[in-house]
């Protein structure tokens, strides 16, 4: 009798973690517009300071682990078909990020086309003092430059990629270009 009941409370717990994990997902879904098969993780982060799903854009067959933000000023993330954004990656948009078609994203990277802050110290704090109380501010002015990454791209573990860098596409050669302002 002890083995059938503790069967049954390790089905009913594996039901309502899978209910949960599916819950959990489709309300990442709602801050986005996704494509066909793309898989969402537990470490998926998504938040649309705005809260426009349009302006986060996903195509088929994707896997996201990592965090995508838009900022309240502004911003725009669109990122192709199979594509791959590995855990603990963070992708904040001021202006707009675009990463092509079967992109590798590895762990851990950086992809910011804006300068996160104001440089002026006063305007950094009052910055600062918005988000924590009402939220990302949309009157900041960032210095964001738009960040391109076309298809078949491979970005390894621990890059960090600034704004108005272009990074050509793959296909057995690796060419960059950094836009200069």
């Amino acid at each position: 009798m002890k083995k059938k009941i503790e069967r049954f409370m390790l089905r009913a717990f594996r039901y309502l973690k899978r209910k949960n994990l599916e819950y959990c997902i489709e309300e990442k879904k709602r801050h986005c517009v996704v494509g066909e098969h793309t898989r969402f993780y537990d470490s998926t982060s998504i938040i649309d300071s705005r809260g426009e799903a349009k302006r986060i854009r996903i195509g088929d067959r994707s896997h996201i682990k990592g965090e995508l933000i838009t900022l309240g000023h502004g911003g725009e993330i669109c990122i192709g078909n199979d594509t791959y954004i590995g855990p603990n990656t963070h992708i904040w948009s001021g202006k707009k990020v675009t990463i092509g078609d079967r992109v590798l994203i590895g762990p851990d990277c950086y992809i910011f086309d804006n300068d996160i802050h104001p440089i002026d110290a006063k305007t950094r704090h009052k910055q600062f003092l918005e988000i924590v109380s009402t939220g990302q501010p949309e009157w900041v002015t960032l210095n964001d430059k738009e960040i391109v990454i076309e298809d078949d791209v491979w970005i390894g573990a621990n890059v960090i990629i600034l704004k108005g860098v272009k990074i050509g596409g793959g296909g057995g050669s690796w060419r960059w270009k950094c836009c200069n302002a």
